[in-house]
């Protein structure tokens, strides 16, 4: 049951979501980068984490994996 007046939850691209994981390893706060581009800080997080284990999806994608370079899986 969807609440009367709920916004429609907001899909990412898989583009969207690393380039604001490389804003974060660029030295920028998680909390900055999240504010900057209107998303919550802990879903930002969870994409960083992602990232990390190689397991980073989008929106359009859901095949595709990236992770920044030098993270090794787990």
């Amino acid at each position: 049951m969807t609440k009367p007046n709920a916004l429609p939850r907001a899909r990412h691209t898989l583009e969207f979501k690393q380039r604001a994981v490389r804003l974060v390893a660029g030295d920028q706060s998680i909390a900055g980068v999240a504010r900057t581009l209107g998303v919550v800080d802990q879903t930002l997080f969870k994409w960083v984490k992602a990232i990390r284990e190689g397991t980073l999806v989008g929106a359009a994608s859901k095949s595709s994996r990236w992770r920044l370079p030098g993270c090794a899986r787990s």
